[in-house]
Parts: structure tokens; C-alpha cells; sequence
């Protein structure tokens, strides 16, 4: 189950524009799937520069998106470590209250190693 859109740092503005675009609320997971293809964007665009402005290669797109910090997400800010795991994430608990389901409750995890 995902998070609650509202519960993102900066959904709301991506919340209003699906709705009025879409004339229906974004699914739970469209936020998530925004945000990465944003970090797969810049990393493509990063490692372009840094080749010249010529196409990249897959392994200089991975290692400009693990160097990379990618600002204002609809999650919030993201960083990878040296292997490829965010340096940070939150984590929502969710909970079901007469069949419907709320934020309980929400966590930063770190990764486990740098």
C-alpha cells in the first residue's frame, strides 16, 4: 500500500494538476513513479554533460545518478550511496480503520551502509 499523497512534502501542486488534468485523483504509487523517472532524467542529463553532451553509456547514467542529489522531489530530496541504495527513505505505517486505510505513522530509515 502506498503512502498517502498528501503525507509527500511537495504533492500537493502534482495532486491539483493530475486532478485537473485527469478529472480523477492520482493512483497511490503515481508520485513514486514521477519521482523516479525525475532521478533517472537528471542522472541521463548529468552524465551527458559530463560525456560532452554526447549519449551516455548505461554505466556513466549509473554512476552520475549514485554521485548525484536530486532536489525537490515530490518526496523530498534523494541521495544514493555507493552502491545504489538511498541514503535515507521514510518509511509510512499505515493502519485500517473501518476498511479504510490511514497514516499512522511515519519513519526515516538510513541505509544500512554507506
Amino acid at each position: 500500500m502506498a503512502a498517502p499523497l498528501e503525507a509527500l512534502p511537495n504533492a500537493k501542486p502534482f495532486i491539483a494538476t493530475y486532478r485537473s488534468t485527469f478529472n480523477a485523483a492520482p493512483a497511490g504509487y503515481a508520485a513514486f513513479a514521477y519521482d523516479s523517472a525525475r532521478v533517472i532524467a537528471e542522472g541521463i542529463l548529468s552524465a551527458a554533460r559530463a560525456n560532452g553532451n554526447k549519449l551516455p553509456t548505461r554505466t556513466q547514467v549509473e554512476s552520475a545518478i549514485r554521485k548525484g542529489q536530486v532536489k525537490n522531489l515530490l518526496s523530498g530530496d534523494v541521495t544514493f550511496n555507493s552502491v545504489g541504495d538511498r541514503n535515507s527513505a521514510t518509511l509510512y505505517i499505515m493502519k485500517m480503520q473501518a476498511g479504510k486505510p490511514s497514516l499512522y505513522a511515519k519513519s526515516t530509515i538510513k541505509a544500512p551502509r554507506p
